[in-house]
C-alpha cells in the first residue's frame, strides 16, 4: 500500500492510495484541518461512482509521505483497515 498526500494546484490535499506511474489515486479524501491537533477526511468528488482517479500531472504541485498517524487513520476508514505500527 502506497498512501500518499498529493497537493494539487488548486491548493488541495489529497491522500489515498497513489500510483505514481499512472498518476492514480483509489479512494481520495480531502484533508480539512479542523484545529492545531486534529484533521478531517471528506471525501473527494463524493458523487462518482469511481474508487480510482487519473490525476493530470500538469495539476500535481507535490505528493508527500503522510504521517504514520494520518496514514493509518486514513487506512482504518477508507483503505484495508490494517494499521502499521
Amino acid at each position: 500500500m502506497n498512501v500518499q498526500i498529493v497537493k494539487l494546484i488548486s491548493g488541495e490535499e489529497l491522500i489515498g492510495e497513489f500510483n505514481d506511474s499512472t498518476n492514480v489515486i483509489t479512494s481520495p479524501v480531502v484533508m480539512i484541518p479542523v484545529d492545531n491537533q486534529k484533521i478531517a477526511f471528506s471525501p473527494w468528488m463524493p458523487y462518482a461512482e469511481n474508487k480510482e482517479f487519473i490525476l493530470k500531472e500538469n495539476i500535481i504541485m507535490t505528493i508527500a509521505q503522510p504521517s504514520k498517524l494520518i496514514a493509518n487513520e486514513w487506512n482504518k476508514a477508507f483503505g484495508s483497515g490494517l494499521v502499521s505500527l
